[in-house]
């Protein structure tokens, strides 16, 4: 007799950061076996063309964040709430799953207690060294709690807790080492999380003026979100240096690959993939992070020699124009930099918790 085929659900998303470990555990999952993985998240546009690409169903419900969202938000998000869970228990008694991975986002909230009141085995993944909000609740029913930092253990029943890193997709990993830098040019990836950073890209823009004397030797990829990939574009023509600008990179392979240093926000997601594949950065915080959990993550790689942190409110272009300059004619440190982030990363991370997923459900 053939074996019942395993079932989960993923429940999560509406960043990247979110999202795409949740991805990776789940082609990890496959990867093992006989599997069926359904995603439970919202239909926000990076959720459902990310999900169509990699071959995931997928199924949405309406829910709401809580915190900072003032008395109006929270009020209406509380008021959703109970739509979510009857929303999530229809799906939970039609796919019968014999587990609920939560990847954190709003949407897990609902998923993963709709999945502790039907008796389903529950577990989530915190991605940040300091747990949100919903995380922190759902610690204290799920059966397991995957962490990427040490310090998390801190805010959650240590009996529960298991550090394995933060997933990063296989994928990812393999293409890293299949491309190289771009003629030889010192590359500058530019990273302002799924949906671009507009801060960042002012400042980049405008330090391009004090990298006129490198521009022959400098090259640029520059994720921008799509408000503002024209006119970005345009300020990378005019000071004639060149770069490749687009809203949003598919293939992030092909761009870790070819830089030499990384700028970018300090999302657990994009850190995570930094360390895996020993890539130096220039972090900038999102200085609005819940619980200001972006600097507390920078923070950790900045100490171990991987990255330099710049708050948003202190960094001019001329400074993000001298530390760029500093590191392209410094090759031994940035060297040291990237083997130092090479030293922080956990490139099997998706395949603990996959393990220990079908650990808890003897699969």
């Amino acid at each position: 007799m053939r074996p019942e085929r395993i079932r989960i659900i993923v429940a999560g998303g509406g960043t990247g950061g979110h999202l795409f470990p949740g991805i990776a555990v789940a082609r990890e999952l496959m990867s093992k076996g006989d599997a069926s993985i359904l995603f439970v998240g919202t239909d926000r546009k990076i959720n459902v063309e990310a999900l169509r690409r990699y071959g995931f169903s997928f199924k949405t419900i309406r829910a709401e964040g809580i915190k900072g969202r003032g008395v109006v938000g929270t009020v209406r998000a509380l008021a959703m709430l109970p739509l979510a869970i009857l929303q999530t228990l229809a799906i939970l008694r039609d796919f019968r799953p014999h587990l609920i991975l939560g990847v954190g986002g709003y949407v897990s909230g609902p998923v993963t207690l709709g999945g502790w009141l039907m008796g389903i085995k529950t577990a989530i993944q915190e991605q940040n060294s300091i747990p949100g909000l919903t995380n922190r609740i759902l610690g204290h029913i799920v059966d397991r709690i995957f962490i990427s930092y040490p310090e998390s253990g801190d805010y959650f029943p240590g009996r529960k807790a298991m550090l394995t890193g933060n997933p990063v997709r296989k994928d990812l990993l393999d293409s890293v080492g299949k491309v190289g830098e771009v003629d030889d040019l010192f590359t500058v990836l530019i990273l302002g999380g799924s949906q671009g950073a507009h801060r960042i890209n002012e400042i980049i823009t405008a330090a391009l003026a004090g990298l006129n004397d490198l521009k022959e030797r400098l090259y640029f990829i520059h994720q921008t979100g799509e408000k503002d990939e024209a006119w970005v574009r345009e300020a990378y023509q005019q000071a004639g240096v060149k770069a490749t600008v687009s809203a949003f990179i598919n293939d992030m392979g092909w761009a870790y690959g070819r830089a030499s240093v990384v700028v970018c926000r300090a999302g657990a997601g994009t850190l995570a993939e930094l360390t895996a594949i020993g890539k130096p950065a220039l972090l900038i915080p999102y200085p609005y992070a819940a619980n200001n959990h972006q600097e507390v993550n920078a923070r950790c790689l900045e100490r171990a020699g991987a990255a330099r942190v710049y708050l948003q409110a202190d960094l001019r272009p001329d400074i993000l124009a001298g530390e760029i300059k500093s590191l392209y004619e410094d090759h031994s440190t940035l060297k040291n930099m990237a083997s130092r982030s090479l030293t922080l990363g956990k490139s099997n991370a998706a395949a603990l918790i996959a393990e220990e997923c079908l650990k808890m459900i003897g699969g």
